[in-house]
Formats: C-alpha cells, structure tokens, sequence
C-alpha cells in the first residue's frame, strides 16, 4: 500500500525538487522504491503459513 502511494507521487513529480534542490540523485528514487517493495514483499502476510 504504501508503494503505491510512493508510485503516486513519484509519478506527478511531487517534491521531487526540493530533494533534488537538496543534493539527492534522482536514480536513488528508484533506488528506494525497490528497496520498498522488497520490504512490502518480506512482511507480506504468508497465505501459506496456517500456524496463526
């Protein structure tokens, strides 16, 4: 969920210059998306998992 939201805003370029402005790449952006959803995937709940 909050991937997409990052996608949103992401996608309108919404703030995008006053980190730019402040010295950050705009390549760490999807840097960090990855890095979001890997996150999102691991504490994902496991359908799988029955022992809850």
């Amino acid at each position: 969920m909050l991937g997409k939201k990052f996608d949103l805003i992401y996608e309108k370029g919404a703030f995008l210059w006053a980190y730019v402005s402040e010295g950050l790449e705009e390549f760490e952006f999807s840097v960090a998306r990855e890095a979001l959803a890997s996150i999102e995937f691991d504490v994902a709940p496991d359908s799988t998992n029955h022992n809850n």
